[in-house]
């Protein structure tokens, strides 16, 4: 018994808990991409942007996304059928590579396993994360290109020949073309270079010099989207104007990823601790430098500090909230244990239930056109109208080769804001007609849908179709 309980003591159990975390971290994202849900709005104005193989010009429907992202989600709708689930591989496996990354990271940035532990639990749980690895935007790639450029820096020791500064310098320069993120982390490293190894800077030159002349070139090329008016007003909220509203982002955004304002203070204590404690500057100023110039852009209200926009930024929070439990080091082993388990456990539970919860419920962003279409065109005979409301003109556009009707289509262009003057309008249809009235999509979606449905009720034949998301489907005669 002695022996099996010294055995006990000596096994390293580090490898098995690691592996349990990635194993579980890789099933959570499997099971929601597995969902195939239907695309919503701005996954479809992306996807329309497929249809071409020019993405160094600006992207149609307001949309913005970096050049190589695109190229790659077009090769992979070329060579495989073009769906839904193949154009969330690229996400997919960007989330699933990103797990591996940010061990390797979390093992530079820490001292003790617990923290390692702790770090790499709150990476598999994360809700943002997971969520992301399942839709078809670049918020995933943006996320992994970070780390891939983070991680490098433990490396450039190693990149000691010409022919090796050259190879990085192309490997960065191609990771700024297939994240905007990815100069957040070049920063970061140019940050700790120039303030802890300014020796360094010589042996970095030739790589740096490939760097800085892709920074000018994207610097060009990302004018369309400094100046684009339509997106500066659509993540107006996420600038920082005065101290309230970097509070209020600080909040919003702690929220956002730890579903819990509590990581906030965590991440405090680490960031005034390590000033005062530890040596490791190096790697604190590489995940610290990425976060203040977000904060800074913010103020000069070039790019948002606001949830998705820094997605990228969500392993150096979760980092820089995990790095406290280095320092817990009570003498009354008892005692140190108590805590490090109360505290871990107020950190995880609510971003682990929220996860978990929204990803078996299917909590996720929900706007399912195809179904309401498909019912329609199944149900309307010749002289019909299938009417498709304001704000669903892309889902429909996207989605529009997969019915086939005798039916007409009208679509609405043009947005009356007004709900009484929106019935109105729609009183004014020709009558002697049936209409089989569309919603998925709009900023004010269940007040819209609340009123149709009051007025198309009292119409003639009127039936209703409607899910938990309020993908609806009105018919009604006039």
């Amino acid at each position: 018994m002695r022996k099996l309980i010294s055995q006990a003591k000596n096994f390293n159990f580090m490898p098995l808990i690691l592996l349990t975390i990635f194993c579980f971290a890789i099933l959570i994202r499997c099971i929601f991409y597995s969902y195939n849900r239907p695309f919503w709005n701005d996954e479809c104005a992306l996807a329309l942007n497929l249809n071409t193989w020019n993405f160094f010009e600006p992207l149609e429907y307001n949309q913005a996304a970096p050049p190589f992202f695109m190229f790659l989600s077009k090769i992979m709708g070329t060579i495989f059928p073009f769906n839904e689930l193949v154009l969330r591989v690229i996400p997919l496996t960007c989330s699933i590579v990103s797990i591996f990354i940010f061990y390797f990271i979390s093992i530079k940035f820490s001292d003790k396993k617990i923290t390692i532990i702790i770090s790499n639990l709150l990476f598999a749980f994360c809700y943002p994360l997971c969520y992301y690895a399942q839709e078809f935007k670049q918020y995933s790639s943006d996320v992994l290109c970070f780390l891939l450029i983070v991680a490098s820096y433990y490396f450039l020791d190693r990149i000691n020949t010409l022919s090796k500064k050259l190879l990085y310098g192309v490997i960065l320069s191609i990771l700024i073309w297939f994240s905007f993120s990815s100069l957040f982390a070049l920063f970061g490293i140019f940050t700790v270079i120039l303030l802890f190894n300014r020796k360094q800077l010589k042996d970095f030159a030739p790589s740096a010099t490939l760097i800085i002349i892709n920074i000018l070139i994207f610097y060009c090329y990302s004018h369309s989207l400094r100046t684009q008016e339509v997106l500066h007003n659509y993540w107006i909220d996420g600038f920082i104007n005065n101290i309230n509203s970097f509070i209020t982002l600080l909040f919003s955004n702690t929220i956002y990823v730890f579903n819990s304002i509590f990581a906030l203070l965590l991440i405090l204590a680490s960031i005034i601790y390590v000033n005062f404690k530890d040596k490791n500057f190096k790697s604190i100023h590489l995940m610290l430098s990425p976060l203040f110039l977000t904060i800074f852009l913010s103020c000069l209200k070039v790019y948002p500090f606001h949830t998705r926009t820094v997605l990228f930024l969500v392993p150096v929070l979760i980092l820089l909230s995990s790095k406290i439990f280095d320092y817990i080091n009570i003498k009354n082993q008892i005692i140190n244990y108590l805590v490090i388990f109360l505290l871990s456990t107020i950190l995880i539970f609510p971003m682990a239930k929220s996860s978990i919860f929204n990803i078996l419920q299917k909590e996720y962003l929900s706007e399912d056109i195809i179904t309401p279409l498909k019912t329609a065109s199944s149900l309307a005979k010749a002289g019909d109208i299938i009417y498709i409301s304001f704000g669903n003109e892309l889902l429909f556009k996207y989605y529009k080769n997969t019915i086939n009707t005798k039916a007409s289509i009208k679509i609405e262009t043009t947005n009356i804001e007004d709900e009484s003057e929106y019935v109105h309008n729609l009183e004014k249809l020709p009558k002697n007609k049936t209409y089989y009235w569309i919603m998925a999509h709009y900023k004010n979606k269940y007040t819209r849908v609340k009123n149709v449905y009051n007025w198309a009720k009292n119409q003639k034949d009127f039936r209703g179709y409607a899910d938990k998301k309020r993908n609806v489907l009105f018919i009604f005669s006039l």
